[in-house]
């Protein structure tokens, strides 16, 4: 019996990994606990136990709590980081919310037990746990731990901590650029309101060495009251040598309304980058007198995204229907891309009149492009046993975007999201990217991209499960949006900048590698010409 037992033990620590894991895909996206799960959550193996934690974080599961709670006390800090994870990922506050169930009676005091243990790694996703628990009234516990200040401001957003801000206002001077960064992006998000200091204070930060920290503090400035001395910090930036900044000056010069500068926003139609221009005319756009309906009426009738933005604009800025139907009665034929019909529809629904609203339903009506939803159901099988443990040898790929406007590189990482990015290069393999534009630009947040809509022959789903991660969502992330199913299968995207509101949200599986420069010259009339490197 103790031969046979060894044996067992033997071939258990000598199975092959991508057996192992290849196990753990195939009920990951079948949303699967069972008995082999279980066991491996109290593997001899510290990795396995870790793994198990993830794929039990994935599976979302309430059943699976009381295996992670237990995993808070494992000997091994990896194991105690992820168990702390998935504590965050299952009993998020939101999910609790849509589900209409409680929080686990255990998960809050494990998690704060877990604040004082000796490994910053486990305080570290500890806090980022407590933080999508929410409970505000409890945020002081969150101020005196060992996790990096960034994610302690992150999980005070989460939890909507308002009270925290003096303790957030202090960081404003701190000496990490990533700290100051945080907390302008903190204050913003908590929609704290800003009085003379705290404006006086943003106002430095918008002339900061670190262009991240300058972008999030005009961000901010957007709501404050618009004196004096806003409005010179906001005009400087618009020559700010760092393209981000830019064009959030003009966003928030088109929040702000300053009377009497349209001659000053004006000159942003002059800059070197579209979005720069293409966010002076909104900033025109957001001013709402004549002046600049004149000067936005100039720039239409134009085969590029800055004449599809002022279409947009001057809808917005027209008192009737003669300021808007000067000079044609139909479709403009300047406006056959895509990009220009969906905008020149869009300022027609803006517009709302009934000549408006007659033309739009006769373009609808002639629009024969398909309507099937890429979001519906999938037709396709899932993925086969024999699928998982391919998939699970796969290594990291690097990948080549040619675009309309330039090259860039990604690298996919099979080793944080298998599924998804096997997913996303059945899809290139597929040529679903070819002749895709860049559907939505938000141009200091992401842009989105979409693959096409064929009936796929591949025996592979086109489909996939969120593979959520521990990854954060920075600059040049490449990312898989999600449906209300826990499924994507479209809809990609790369951050633009940080975006702690998408850690653990959706699928990071990527990243940019080179032509960061090139990913902030795209517009929605940029088009993916094909993806090569496979």
């Amino acid at each position: 019996m103790l031969l046979l037992g060894s044996a067992a033990v033997w071939l258990l620590l000598t199975r092959p990994v991508y057996r192992i894991e290849s196990d753990f895909l195939e009920r990951e996206d079948k949303r699967q606990i069972d008995e082999w799960l279980r066991d491996k959550a109290v593997s001899p193996v510290g990795d396995t136990r870790r793994r198990a934690m993830l794929a039990l974080s994935r599976i979302g599961n309430p059943q699976a709590l009381e295996l992670v709670i237990a995993g808070t006390t494992d000997p091994s800090p990896r194991v105690r980081a992820m168990a702390a994870f998935a504590i965050g990922q299952i009993d998020d506050s939101t999910v609790l919310t849509k589900m209409n169930r409680k929080s686990h009676p255990e998960a809050f005091q494990v998690l704060y037990d877990l604040l004082s243990d000796t490994e910053r790694v486990v305080v570290s996703y500890a806090v980022e746990a407590l933080g999508k628990l929410g409970r505000p009234k409890q945020f002081e516990m969150l101020l005196r731990t060992t996790a990096p200040l960034p994610i302690t401001l992150a999980a005070l957003v989460r939890m909507q901590a308002k009270e925290s801000a003096p303790w957030i206002v202090e960081l404003l001077r701190s000496d990490d650029q990533d700290v100051r960064r945080a907390a302008v992006d903190a204050l913003d998000r908590l929609e704290i309101d800003f009085d003379k200091r705290l404006t006086k204070k943003l106002i430095e930060r918008s002339r900061d060495r670190n262009a991240a920290v300058r972008v999030v503090s005009l961000k901010a400035l957007a709501r404050a009251k618009s004196t004096p001395g806003v409005l010179r910090a906001v005009f400087a930036a618009t020559k700010d040598r760092n393209t981000q900044a830019r064009i959030q000056a003009y966003t928030t010069l088109g929040l702000l309304r300053p009377s009497g500068t349209e001659v000053e926003i004006a000159a942003g139609l002059q800059d070197a980058n579209i979005n720069v221009r293409i966010a002076a005319v909104r900033a025109l756009g957001a001013r709402g007198d004549r002046n600049s309906l004149q000067l936005v009426r100039s720039l239409r009738f134009q085969s590029d995204p800055l004449s599809y933005a002022a279409e947009e604009t001057t809808a917005q800025l027209a008192d009737n229907d003669d300021d808007y139907f000067t000079g044609f009665t139909g479709f403009p034929p300047e406006y056959q891309s895509d990009a220009g019909k969906e905008s020149f529809l869009r300022a027609l629904s803006i517009l709302g009149s009934p000549r408006a609203q007659d033309l739009f339903r006769k373009l609808k009506n002639f629009d024969g492009r398909s309507s099937a939803n890429p979001d519906s159901k999938s037709s396709q099988p899932r993925f086969e046993s024999d699928d998982y443990q391919r998939i699970s040898r796969e290594l990291n790929r690097r990948l080549m975007v040619h675009t309309t406007i330039g090259v860039f590189e990604l690298i996919v990482h099979y080793d944080k999201a298998r599924l998804t990015a096997e997913h996303f290069l059945n899809l290139v393999r597929q040529g679903a990217f070819e002749s895709q534009r860049f559907v939505a630009v938000h141009p200091t947040l992401v842009v989105e991209f979409r693959a096409a809509r064929p009936l796929f022959q591949a025996r592979f789903p086109d489909r996939v499960r969120c593979e959520v991660n521990t990854e954060f969502f920075t600059r040049g992330s490449l990312g898989m949006f999600a449906d209300p199913k826990d499924t994507g299968g479209y809809r990609f995207f790369i951050a633009l900048a940080d975006i702690p509101e998408f850690d653990g949200r959706y699928t990071n599986f990527g990243r940019l590698i080179s032509g960061d420069n090139l990913i902030s010259n795209i517009t929605r009339e940029t088009k993916i010409l094909k993806i090569t490197g496979i």
